[in-house]
Protein backbone atom coordinates (compact mmCIF):
# COMPACT_ATOMS: atom_id res chain seq x y z
CA UNK A 1 0.00 0.00 0.00
CA UNK A 2 1.32 3.58 -0.79
CA UNK A 3 0.84 6.52 1.14
CA UNK A 4 0.45 9.59 -0.36
CA UNK A 5 3.82 11.60 0.69
CA UNK A 6 1.90 14.50 2.44
CA UNK A 7 -0.26 12.87 4.58
CA UNK A 8 2.68 10.75 5.61
CA UNK A 9 4.23 13.84 6.83
CA UNK A 10 0.95 15.31 7.81
CA UNK A 11 0.33 11.88 10.44
CA UNK A 12 3.86 12.71 11.29
CA UNK A 13 3.34 16.41 12.71
CA UNK A 14 0.24 15.00 14.44
CA UNK A 15 1.20 12.03 16.15
CA UNK A 16 4.43 13.99 17.52
CA UNK A 17 2.84 17.75 18.10
CA UNK A 18 2.94 18.60 21.60
CA UNK A 19 -0.65 19.31 22.95
CA UNK A 20 0.22 23.00 24.19
CA UNK A 21 1.91 24.11 20.93
CA UNK A 22 -0.42 22.67 18.86
CA UNK A 23 -3.57 24.87 20.19
CA UNK A 24 -3.98 28.23 18.82
CA UNK A 25 -1.59 30.96 19.41
CA UNK A 26 -4.68 32.83 20.82
CA UNK A 27 -4.89 30.25 23.34
CA UNK A 28 -4.30 31.71 26.46
CA UNK A 29 -2.63 28.98 28.03
CA UNK A 30 -0.40 28.53 25.43
CA UNK A 31 0.83 32.50 25.68
CA UNK A 32 1.66 31.71 29.18
CA UNK A 33 3.96 28.38 28.31
CA UNK A 34 5.33 30.11 25.30
CA UNK A 35 6.35 32.93 27.88
CA UNK A 36 7.32 30.55 30.47
CA UNK A 37 10.11 29.37 28.19
CA UNK A 38 11.35 32.61 27.12
CA UNK A 39 11.72 33.88 30.20
CA UNK A 40 13.45 30.63 31.32
CA UNK A 41 15.84 30.40 28.25
CA UNK A 42 16.77 34.35 29.17
CA UNK A 43 14.38 35.90 26.11
CA UNK A 44 12.99 38.85 28.31
CA UNK A 45 11.39 40.70 25.31
CA UNK A 46 9.58 37.25 24.16
CA UNK A 47 8.42 36.48 27.75
CA UNK A 48 7.26 40.28 27.67
CA UNK A 49 5.50 39.60 24.74
CA UNK A 50 3.61 36.19 25.35
CA UNK A 51 2.47 37.16 28.76
CA UNK A 52 0.98 40.70 27.88
CA UNK A 53 -0.78 38.55 25.04
CA UNK A 54 -1.71 36.65 27.43
CA UNK A 55 -3.30 39.09 29.99
CA UNK A 56 -5.19 40.40 26.89
CA UNK A 57 -6.61 37.48 26.36
CA UNK A 58 -7.82 36.83 30.46
CA UNK A 59 -6.64 39.48 33.01
CA UNK A 60 -5.23 36.83 35.58
CA UNK A 61 -2.95 38.03 38.81
CA UNK A 62 -0.32 35.04 38.04
CA UNK A 63 0.55 36.36 34.56
CA UNK A 64 0.86 40.28 35.73
CA UNK A 65 2.88 38.93 38.67
CA UNK A 66 5.52 37.05 36.23
CA UNK A 67 5.28 39.95 33.60
CA UNK A 68 6.22 42.64 36.81
CA UNK A 69 9.41 40.03 37.73
CA UNK A 70 10.65 40.38 34.32
CA UNK A 71 10.04 43.83 33.77
CA UNK A 72 11.85 44.30 37.42
CA UNK A 73 15.21 41.78 35.77
CA UNK A 74 15.19 44.84 32.97
CA UNK A 75 15.05 47.61 35.28
CA UNK A 76 12.29 48.63 33.69
CA UNK A 77 10.51 49.62 37.43
CA UNK A 78 7.54 52.08 36.28
CA UNK A 79 6.15 49.00 34.19
CA UNK A 80 7.08 46.50 37.41
CA UNK A 81 5.20 48.85 39.19
CA UNK A 82 2.04 48.67 36.93
CA UNK A 83 2.13 44.85 36.40
CA UNK A 84 2.32 44.42 40.58
CA UNK A 85 -0.64 46.64 40.95
CA UNK A 86 -2.71 45.17 38.47
CA UNK A 87 -1.72 41.67 40.10
CA UNK A 88 -3.36 42.85 43.22
CA UNK A 89 -6.21 44.58 41.17
CA UNK A 90 -7.46 40.83 40.53
CA UNK A 91 -6.14 38.55 43.60
CA UNK A 92 -3.86 39.81 45.79
CA UNK A 93 -1.08 38.23 47.86
CA UNK A 94 1.65 39.62 50.44
CA UNK A 95 4.37 38.02 47.91
CA UNK A 96 3.00 40.77 45.54
CA UNK A 97 3.24 43.18 48.08
CA UNK A 98 6.60 42.56 48.88
CA UNK A 99 7.66 42.24 45.51
CA UNK A 100 5.39 45.89 44.84
CA UNK A 101 7.21 47.60 48.01
CA UNK A 102 10.97 46.15 46.51
CA UNK A 103 10.20 47.63 43.21
CA UNK A 104 9.01 51.24 44.31
CA UNK A 105 11.68 51.36 46.99
CA UNK A 106 14.25 50.92 44.02
CA UNK A 107 12.19 54.14 41.90
CA UNK A 108 13.04 55.88 45.84
CA UNK A 109 8.91 56.37 46.47
CA UNK A 110 9.50 55.05 50.39
CA UNK A 111 5.85 55.97 51.74
CA UNK A 112 4.39 53.93 49.22
CA UNK A 113 7.01 51.30 48.96
CA UNK A 114 6.37 51.15 52.98
CA UNK A 115 2.50 51.32 52.41
CA UNK A 116 3.08 48.17 50.22
CA UNK A 117 5.06 46.19 53.01
CA UNK A 118 2.61 46.76 55.76
CA UNK A 119 0.16 45.44 53.57
CA UNK A 120 2.13 42.23 53.32
CA UNK A 121 2.45 42.34 56.76
CA UNK A 122 -1.03 42.43 57.31
CA UNK A 123 -1.25 39.14 55.14
CA UNK A 124 1.19 37.33 57.15
CA UNK A 125 2.60 39.29 60.15
CA UNK A 126 5.07 36.18 60.97
CA UNK A 127 6.66 35.44 57.81
CA UNK A 128 9.82 36.36 57.71
CA UNK A 129 10.33 37.34 54.49
CA UNK A 130 8.01 39.80 54.35
CA UNK A 131 9.51 41.24 57.65
CA UNK A 132 12.66 41.18 56.30
CA UNK A 133 11.42 43.47 53.33
CA UNK A 134 9.49 45.81 55.58
CA UNK A 135 12.98 46.09 57.81
CA UNK A 136 15.12 46.88 54.78
CA UNK A 137 12.21 49.53 53.85
CA UNK A 138 12.66 51.19 56.79
CA UNK A 139 16.58 50.86 56.68
CA UNK A 140 16.61 52.51 53.74
CA UNK A 141 14.65 55.59 55.11
CA UNK A 142 16.56 56.29 58.03
CA UNK A 143 19.35 56.21 55.49
CA UNK A 144 17.81 58.89 53.52
CA UNK A 145 17.20 60.82 56.71
CA UNK A 146 18.52 58.89 59.97
CA UNK A 147 17.35 61.90 62.30
CA UNK A 148 13.64 60.84 61.94
CA UNK A 149 12.24 59.63 65.59
CA UNK A 150 9.11 57.86 63.62
CA UNK A 151 11.55 56.02 61.63
CA UNK A 152 13.32 54.54 64.29
CA UNK A 153 10.48 54.01 66.15
CA UNK A 154 8.77 52.34 63.33
CA UNK A 155 11.86 50.05 62.35
CA UNK A 156 12.17 48.98 66.04
CA UNK A 157 8.90 47.51 66.29
CA UNK A 158 9.64 45.73 63.24
CA UNK A 159 12.53 44.41 64.42
CA UNK A 160 10.80 43.24 67.82
CA UNK A 161 8.29 41.17 65.76
CA UNK A 162 11.60 39.57 63.84
CA UNK A 163 12.86 38.69 67.41
CA UNK A 164 15.64 41.26 67.06
CA UNK A 165 15.06 43.11 70.44
CA UNK A 166 18.48 44.18 71.12
CA UNK A 167 18.47 45.97 67.83
CA UNK A 168 14.62 47.51 68.49
CA UNK A 169 15.85 48.76 72.30
CA UNK A 170 18.77 50.46 70.17
CA UNK A 171 16.28 51.84 67.86
CA UNK A 172 14.25 53.08 70.35
CA UNK A 173 17.06 54.64 72.21
CA UNK A 174 17.76 56.46 68.96
CA UNK A 175 14.30 57.61 68.94
CA UNK A 176 14.37 59.39 71.94
CA UNK A 177 18.24 60.67 71.43
CA UNK A 178 16.87 62.47 67.96
CA UNK A 179 13.83 63.56 69.85
CA UNK A 180 13.43 67.02 71.43
CA UNK A 181 14.52 67.56 74.57
CA UNK A 182 15.48 63.98 74.28
CA UNK A 183 12.12 62.91 75.54
CA UNK A 184 9.42 60.77 73.32
CA UNK A 185 6.57 59.09 74.81
CA UNK A 186 6.26 56.59 72.53
CA UNK A 187 9.35 55.28 72.24
CA UNK A 188 9.83 55.49 75.84
CA UNK A 189 6.79 52.95 76.41
CA UNK A 190 8.14 50.69 73.52
CA UNK A 191 11.15 50.27 75.52
CA UNK A 192 9.58 50.02 79.32
CA UNK A 193 7.49 47.53 77.54
CA UNK A 194 10.24 45.34 75.65
CA UNK A 195 11.79 43.39 78.19
CA UNK A 196 8.36 41.90 78.90
CA UNK A 197 7.79 40.95 75.32
CA UNK A 198 11.42 39.24 75.20
CA UNK A 199 10.25 37.33 78.09
CA UNK A 200 6.83 36.17 76.62
CA UNK A 201 8.33 35.79 73.45
CA UNK A 202 10.77 32.94 75.58
CA UNK A 203 8.17 31.56 77.23
CA UNK A 204 5.88 30.74 74.28
CA UNK A 205 8.78 28.95 72.82
CA UNK A 206 10.19 27.09 75.61
CA UNK A 207 8.60 23.52 75.84
CA UNK A 208 8.92 23.02 72.04
CA UNK A 209 12.10 21.82 70.85
CA UNK A 210 10.76 22.16 67.48
CA UNK A 211 9.72 25.29 67.39
CA UNK A 212 12.57 28.29 67.64
CA UNK A 213 12.36 32.24 67.61
CA UNK A 214 15.19 34.19 66.53
CA UNK A 215 15.96 36.16 69.44
CA UNK A 216 19.03 39.09 68.77
CA UNK A 217 20.05 36.95 65.19
CA UNK A 218 20.22 33.31 67.36
CA UNK A 219 17.70 30.80 67.23
CA UNK A 220 16.15 29.68 71.16
CA UNK A 221 13.71 28.24 72.60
Amino acid sequence: MKFNHSVLILLSLSLSCNETWCKSPQDFNTRVYRADRARKSGDFNGAIVEYEEAAKIKADAAVYEKLGDVRRVRDENDQAIAAYQSAAGITDSAAIQVKLGQALQVKGDQASSIAAYNRAVDMKPTDPEVLDALGAGWQAIIKDNPSAPESHIRYGQTLKYMGAFSQARAEFQQAIDFSPHKHNESAEKLLQLLPTEEDEAQRNHKGDQSDMIMIDGKARK
